[in-house]
């Protein structure tokens, strides 16, 4: 059985070592594109629920260098 590469939020963030909101700020940034690294879905609710590409999202990162995620507790101290 093939496993999807989608998660939610939650899955992905955990799965890329960061949080819900670094995932939402990215996506509002314009750093991820609809579609290919995020995708809503509940396109119709009040409150959007998104699923993330893990994959894509990690060869995003790796492509371009100055998409790295910083360490939030990093950035924090900033």
């Amino acid at each position: 059985m093939n496993r999807s590469p989608w998660m939610d939020a939650k899955d992905a963030a955990k799965a890329l070592g960061k949080s819900t909101r670094y995932l939402r700020d990215r996506r509002a940034a314009g750093d991820f594109e609809r579609g290919h690294h995020y995708r809503v879905t509940n396109p119709n609710a009040a409150r959007l629920s998104y699923q993330y590409n893990v994959p894509r999202i990690e060869r995003l990162w790796n492509s371009d260098p100055a998409l790295l995620p910083v360490d939030e507790a990093d950035q924090a101290a900033m």
